[in-house]
């Protein structure tokens, strides 16, 4: 069942990134024994960035880089605490999300230039219908 309100969203998001954390470190020995069990972990830390980034912006509705970035700090100095490569696959796996998150909420809340560029698209393609009319 999906959250009713943004402080339910909130304390989910923070609560499934504080279980992830305990399970990243619970794992810790086993998950830095490969080199794949140490992108793993990066990955799983760009994830605690995702659900920091999703309670944060329940209590912030709107994101900027510098709110981004400090969602991230947190993240890095976790995947710090594993191992360098978990760092590096962290921030990269990070940008990944951001991009994509940035991606859907342009599709959902719509852009300003996409606003634009849509409505100067209708205007000259009603414009053309009119001449074909006379």
């Amino acid at each position: 069942m999906a959250p009713s309100s943004s402080s339910s969203s909130l304390v989910l998001s923070a609560t499934l990134a504080g279980i992830t954390f305990f399970g990243l470190n619970f794992f810790k020995d086993t998950l830095l024994s490969s080199e794949k069990g140490k992108v793993f972990t990066g990955f799983m830390c760009s994830i605690i960035y995702m659900l920091l980034l999703t309670a944060y912006g329940n209590i912030k509705s709107n994101i900027k880089w510098f709110d981004m970035l400090l969602c991230l700090f947190p993240a890095e100095i976790i995947a710090s605490s594993f191992h360098g490569v978990c760092v590096t696959t962290c921030f990269l796996f990070s940008m990944v999300i951001s991009f994509e998150l940035h991606k859907v909420a342009q599709h959902i809340y719509g852009g300003a230039e996409q606003g634009t560029t849509t409505q100067a698209s209708s205007t000259s393609s009603t414009q053309a219908n009119d001449k074909k009319r006379r």
